[in-house]
């Protein structure tokens, strides 16, 4: 990765078709690594097959300076100074309208992020509802309701299409009235995918030891919205009706401090063990595990850990929020019931009950592979964008992309 250069907002391109993708945050700016998380990872895999198609990619991401990096061959990083918070997004907005507006296609990874300055060449990827949670209530609930109604048929008018890793989406746009139940129709069912390179399909053996050893698999950041503190009532549940499990929670977040004392408080040393998160640790974890348990509470799409779960035959144990019942189907890879700790213990009793169901749910699980796969997502991902006018479907051989309304300008090298 090059240094840090002067950022340039109002150069255009050069002649390679160059697509903008605006996203809240992608790289860490002490590591520069790509952040963690389910949005990071999609822009990452969207700007390497662009560039396998023979786009240049720019990734703008908001921060506290402006700076330009180049991450990989084909694919730069601008990072645009202005506020962080969700109110800073108009200002991001017009301070990346420059490059968004030279760009041949623009990609909305945090759609918000493009209000009120949307391209009329572009597509979004919407990742779930997030002013669900109770935070939301009363005055502020309201405005935040307005706000986003404003904003998201704003989005769906102006893009070419939207793509929704759930249905939740869709149907909340329909009912916001016959205008947005028009705007509607540019949403498009995609949900998240796993890297199966790094989930190996399980042996019959390797299920079998994952029933004997019980564990269930808590993987997931520590934040009030995901969960982490009905997990531990959850366990607790588990424990008072003496039921014989051991519990491992891995992730990081704000809650890690309050996760550890409740675990002391709830005596459940003896049974849930915590570590950090990493990535190359997830897949044996997930293999350790008999139970991957998706406590979400609210602000979910189709959580990364559900289908990374599935993918590896290890059942899931969700609650009904968000886009979770979209991937997982009750009594076939998992169950879904309502966000309760009891209801949650008894989903828990009732797929280890006994080994020949539990084998039967994780070899469901594995039937879904494919449905859940990386290159079965860059397929459709081409297919949407093609069925839409918004890119040609991929051709062999080299050939330069076309894209919508590409505009005709003297083009110059960004500095």
């Amino acid at each position: 990765m090059s240094a840090h250069r002067a950022l340039d907002l109002r150069t255009p391109f050069p002649e390679q078709p160059t697509v903008a993708i605006l996203v809240t945050s992608f790289l860490d700016p002490r590591t520069g690594a790509v952040i963690d998380g389910g949005r990071p990872r999609i822009v990452r895999d969207v700007a390497r097959h662009l560039v396998e198609r023979d786009f240049a990619v720019v990734v703008l991401q908001k921060g506290l300076a402006d700076s330009v990096v180049q991450w990989e061959t084909g694919i730069t990083v601008h990072t645009v100074r202005c506020p962080i918070p969700t109110w800073g997004d108009p200002v991001f907005a017009l301070r990346a309208r420059g490059i968004t507006r030279s760009a041949a296609l623009c990609c909305y990874a945090t759609p918000d992020d493009g209000f009120p300055f949307f391209s009329e060449r572009s597509f979004a990827i919407q990742h779930g509802v997030w002013w669900d949670g109770p935070q939301y209530a009363g005055l502020k609930g309201l405005l935040a309701r307005i706000l986003q109604r404003i904003r998201n048929l704003a989005l769906c008018r102006r893009t070419k299409l939207v793509l929704c890793v759930d249905s939740n989406f869709a149907n909340y746009m329909r009912l916001l009235g016959p205008a947005s139940y028009r705007a509607a129709r540019k949403c498009v069912y995609l949900p998240n995918y796993a890297d199966l390179s790094r989930f190996p399909t399980p042996s019959a053996r390797r299920v079998q030891s994952r029933f004997a050893g019980r564990k269930l698999l808590f993987l997931r950041r520590f934040e009030p919205n995901r969960g982490p503190l009905l997990f531990l009532d959850v366990c607790k549940q588990l424990k008072d009706a003496e039921f014989d499990f051991l519990a491992e929670m891995v992730g990081w977040g704000k809650e890690a401090p309050l996760v550890a004392r409740r675990i002391a408080e709830l005596g459940l040393q003896d049974r849930v063990s915590v570590r950090s998160s990493s990535l190359d640790g997830v897949a044996k974890a997930l293999d350790d595990a008999a139970i991957s348990v998706v406590p979400s509470l609210w602000s979910e799409g189709t959580s990364l850990s559900a289908i990374e779960s599935i993918a590896m035959g290890v059942p899931v144990v969700a609650t009904d929020v968000g886009g979770l019942a979209n991937v997982v189907i009750p009594s076939f890879n998992g169950e879904v019931v309502p966000a309760d700790a009891a209801a949650l213990a008894r989903a828990v009793i009732r797929t280890l009950s006994s080994q020949p169901w539990y084998e039967t749910l994780s070899a469901n699980c594995v039937r879904m592979r494919s449905a859940f796969s990386k290159d079965r997502w860059i397929d459709r991902f081409d297919e949407i964008l093609g069925n839409a006018g918004v890119l040609e479907p991929p051709r062999e051989g080299p050939s330069m992309p076309a894209v919508i309304s590409v505009p005709s300008r003297t083009a110059k090298p960004v500095a």
